[in-house]
């Protein structure tokens, strides 16, 4: 679930995909981590729909296949729901710190996540 996961927000990113470093890592010698970093600025309302968009399309996915299966597999995806909210809890806590930023601002990955720029317009 995770690499479709980071693949999702790499896709609402797709237009600045020439500013989009991806990095595969190993940790432990066995977790698989993909690593995303973003090297130009994006206007904040494109950043929070691609930090949005996993959580609404897995989810949606995982609920209609929930509904698609016999009643005894539906706890199965209960838990695949739980566990893809955990992970995109982070998401969220970012999506709530942009949100009260002025309307015309652009963000940009920093060492220690993000920098909101605001245009003077």
């Amino acid at each position: 679930m995770y690499p479709i996961h980071k693949g999702l927000h790499l896709l609402a990113l797709l237009r600045y995909r020439d500013g989009v470093q991806m990095r595969f890592k190993r940790h432990f010698y066995i977790v698989p981590c993909l690593q995303v970093k973003v090297k130009r600025v994006i206007p904040k309302w494109r950043y929070i729909a691609s930090l949005a968009l996993p959580f609404v399309v897995i989810s949606a996915l995982l609920i209609v296949a929930m509904f698609a299966t016999p009643v005894l597999h539906s706890p199965l995806f209960l838990i695949l729901i739980a566990i893809h909210a955990g992970m995109c809890y982070p998401d969220f806590i970012h999506i709530r710190n942009i949100i009260g930023t002025p309307k015309h601002t652009f963000v940009e990955d920093a060492d220690r996540g993000f920098s909101v720029l605001v245009s003077e317009e």
